[in-house]
């Protein structure tokens, strides 16, 4: 956990030992180290970084951006472990607490069309049935656009374009893609 301080710095400091004391009483979490310096958090941030990579590292990745309430962010790795344990190798969340966005990995040693077909579309409609949108950090880009409907209107997936077209009237700006 990292925190950007804000413009006073005790009330931030009692806000995230409140928070870190809710995590461990309710079994959020079990275990945590808060940086003490400068070098420290430099070094937690090192670590968080290299964490695509070594997902990467562990075989065939189905990479997944997705956003829920923070009462549910771990909720849905259990759920996906629970799923495909037995066709994955790994399952690895992480992510931002902030705004609830999540980077689950599922890992195996090759592609495997079994694995892919017990994530999606049950990964998607789990995450919006959860308050949460499967259009994250990432947006959507071309591997979700069959379920890019899922917990949007018409209405505001009609929005969307008409903002992309303000601002991109020529569609050149990552063309064949969308958010």
């Amino acid at each position: 956990l990292d925190l950007f301080l804000g413009s006073n710095e005790e009330h931030d400091a009692k806000k995230l030992e409140r928070f870190l004391e809710d995590c461990f009483s309710n079994g959020v979490a079990v275990d945590g180290v808060q940086a003490q310096s400068s070098a420290e958090s430099s070094a937690m941030w090192r670590l968080r970084e290299s964490a695509p990579l070594a997902v990467s590292a562990d075989g065939f990745a189905y990479k997944n951006d997705v956003s829920l309430p923070l009462e549910h962010f771990y909720q849905l790795t259990e759920e996906i472990r629970a799923r495909c344990a037995k066709l994955a190798k790994n399952i690895v969340t992480y992510g931002h607490l902030g705004d609830g966005n999540s980077h689950l990995n599922v890992t195996s040693e090759g592609y495997s069309q079994e694995l892919y077909d017990s994530l999606y579309p049950f990964l998607y409609e789990w995450v919006i049935a959860h308050g949460g949108s499967i259009s994250a950090e990432h947006g959507i880009g071309q591997l979700k656009l069959p379920y890019s409907s899922l917990g949007k209107s018409a209405a505001e997936r009609d929005l969307v374009w008409k903002i992309k077209a303000i601002f991109d009237p020529s569609g050149i700006l990552n063309p064949y893609k969308t958010f």
